[in-house]
């Protein structure tokens, strides 16, 4: 868009207008459920009557017929110059929804920079798509202008509002780096503040150094449950070298849909790896739990499976908190109560 623009400020008509007519093809493409909402007649309706008018009003007043050629070249720049600002703009906001991007950005201490950004060319393609018909604008400009500050702040309200839906914690680290003993010192910390918090650590179970097992130790009951086991057992869901109790699942499950209704309680579920990959697991509770749009979640997920993750659940409001850099402490003091 810079470098298009750019040549159509040098007068470069020749190479700048059929690049952006290429490049405005493209995003069509591409983006096409994007600009939807900029597919209205009117919308382009206005942009011909910018032009005709502009034809007219310079210089067109003083040639006997009204018209000016300048004028009309005047306003077909401006409406090739909007042309490229929106769709680029759509583009970009399309872009920005990409969960390994915003994943990547909230993991290097970026999310504010992220949230700006995503308003901002979020806008422009919002408003122009709320824009009135032609007629309203020619008849009321002034209750048009009025209106289309009325929705800048509707925009940013619901955009706030899809921000704070759902918040999802995402401890993450190496394998066997420390994750579960981590979650379970946040939690005590997180008590300790007065925050509810329900759902399960998974625990391992060693036997001569050597991890056999998992149980689920459900919080902030303490109560453990059998989850898996690294030998074949009747009844029990074989994946890779272990095998999961189905009861595990099925009380993991539960416990978490109940403190569901809690809106002020944190859910916590550790953890989400290759299996909620391969839609077994978790899978199923963690999208029920995210279509419900609780605000407050943790997740234990290991840093290889990290954007897998995120791309696979796409969590609206996400931080990402890695078990070396900081301490469950300092997690905890930076929560919502």
């Amino acid at each position: 868009m810079v470098v298009i623009l750019l040549l159509f400020n040098f007068k470069y008509y020749a190479v700048a207008v059929p690049a952006g007519l290429l490049f405005a093809a493209a995003v069509l493409v591409r983006y096409r459920q994007a600009l939807k909402r900029l597919a209205r007649p009117g919308v382009w309706i206005q942009f011909v009557l910018i032009t005709l008018v502009a034809s007219l009003l310079l210089e067109g007043v003083n040639n006997s017929n009204g018209f000016s050629g300048k004028g009309l070249l005047i306003g077909l720049e401006m409406v090739f110059r909007a042309m490229m600002l929106i769709f680029t703009f759509s583009a970009l906001a399309a872009e920005l929804r990409n969960p390994v991007l915003k994943a990547l950005l909230h993991r290097h201490g970026f999310s504010q920079l992220y949230q700006a950004t995503s308003l901002a060319f979020s806008a422009l393609p919002a408003l122009i798509a709320a824009l009135p018909a032609w007629k309203t604008v020619a008849g009321s400009p002034r209750q048009v202008i009025w209106q289309v500050l009325g929705r800048s702040e509707q925009l940013l309200k619901q955009f706030d509002g899809n921000h704070r839906n759902s918040f999802v914690l995402i401890i993450t680290g190496e394998v066997h780096q420390g994750k579960t003993t981590f979650l379970a010192q946040l939690l005590q910390a997180m008590q300790t503040k007065g925050m509810l918090a329900a759902g399960f650590l998974s625990r391992a179970v060693t036997v001569e150094n050597e991890r056999r097992a998992y149980e689920l130790e459900f919080f902030p009951s303490g109560e453990r449950l059998s989850m898996a086991i690294d030998e074949a057992r009747e009844g029990w869901q074989s994946f890779r070298r272990y095998s999961f109790n189905p009861v595990a699942w099925e009380a993991g499950s539960k416990r978490l849909m109940e403190a569901s209704t809690g809106k002020n309680t944190w859910l916590v579920i550790d953890e989400l790896g290759p299996m909620e990959l391969e839609g077994l697991g978790w899978h199923q509770l963690t999208t029920r739990l995210l279509e419900l749009q609780h605000p407050k979640m943790i997740w234990v997920v290991r840093k290889n499976q990290l954007d897998a993750i995120t791309a696979e659940f796409k969590p609206e409001n996400i931080r990402i908190v890695d078990i070396q850099l900081t301490t469950p402490s300092e997690v905890a003091a930076s929560l919502p109560v």
